[in-house]
């Protein structure tokens, strides 16, 4: 098989998008951005977190943790 018809035959990945709401909001903020997103044909993941409870070191500890361990680019 060349390769071609390889490159034909491979499933295509979408692109990933990562939103993340701002201060004093949740993941549904970012809901009507990521059907946006999903309709031209991207997907999404609406990554959580508490932006009030706890602080920008812990915030950002965990969002780098949650990208190495699902986000390998």
């Amino acid at each position: 098989m060349q390769q071609k018809d390889m490159a034909q035959k491979a499933p295509k990945r979408k692109n990933l998008v990562i939103l993340i709401h701002g201060l004093h909001q949740t993941t549904w903020m970012m809901r009507p951005l990521a059907k946006r997103l999903q309709a031209q044909g991207f997907a999404t993941h609406q990554y959580s977190y508490r932006s009030m409870r706890d602080g920008i070191k812990t915030n950002s500890q965990r969002l780098h943790e949650w990208l190495s361990a699902n986000h390998n680019p």
